[in-house]
């Protein structure tokens, strides 16, 4: 029978014997190099490479385009800020204008009414119950020289409703073929209010047959809350204000 020897566990051998290094997959080697190199941005490593008068060089024209971008939007915020300011201040004027010409044209309007209406040759050609074309001829000279101080003046009525007579700047008519019948419908709602009130309307030029803008005036008189018969009513050409 053969004996099986079994050699001596030597632990000094094994333990003097030199360690292998360790090693890591070429995967987990990758990785990590691409980490460390992502963490380093494109401009810096540029600007790790620029010789110093370079680096001095770029630092000064990045505070100039800086100092110039600050500056644009400095100069582009005032002039937005007084071209808007500008804006205002002449729709504030024009609103001024406007506002003033209304008023100088009220005070027009409400002159000439007062004028034709206490005048008494308008009062004695509203006063008629029978059409005069003497007392019409006088009556429509005192009032052409109006017309020459006021070339605005489109056209006048005198309406005395008590006679159904209509004496204007083209004749007289009765109140059924008077060709502004639209305005005779405003008189008939009887509205107090309408005094010295422009009215923006259209009406036919007899003298050009066309439509025109106009703003109407009405002048009446009230006795115990009833609009009286006679009534003046003025045409203000809008061209010509």
């Amino acid at each position: 029978m053969k004996k099986c020897i079994i050699a001596p566990y030597n632990k000094v051998s094994i333990l003097q014997q030199p360690l292998a290094p360790a090693r890591l997959p070429f995967s987990i080697i990758g990785r990590v190099q691409t980490m460390d190199m992502s963490k380093i941005p494109l401009l810096k490593k540029i600007y790790q490479n620029l010789a110093p008068p370079t680096r001095t060089l770029l630092r000064l024209i990045i505070v100039l385009v800086a100092c110039i971008i600050i500056t644009a939007f400095s100069l582009f915020a005032s002039f937005t800020s007084f071209m808007r300011q500008s804006l205002v201040n002449k729709s504030m004027n024009d609103i001024s204008i406007v506002h003033t010409g209304f008023e100088n044209m009220n005070n027009t309007a409400k002159s000439i009414l007062l004028t034709f209406y206490y005048d008494s040759r308008t009062q004695q050609l509203m006063d008629s119950e029978y059409v005069d074309y003497t007392q019409i001829h006088k009556a429509l000279l005192n009032v052409s020289s109006y017309y020459q101080h006021h070339p605005y003046i489109s056209t006048y009525y005198f309406i005395n409703r008590g006679t159904n007579y209509v004496f204007c700047n083209d004749g007289a008519y009765t109140m059924e073929d008077f060709h502004d019948q639209q305005l005779l419908q405003i008189l008939e709602a009887n509205d107090r209010n309408i005094k010295f009130k422009p009215i923006f309307r259209s009406v036919l030029s007899k003298s050009t047959n066309t439509e025109e803008n106009v703003f109407t005036y009405v002048y009446f008189d009230v006795y115990d809350g009833q609009i009286d018969p006679k009534i003046i009513v003025i045409n203000l050409s809008v061209l010509e204000l």
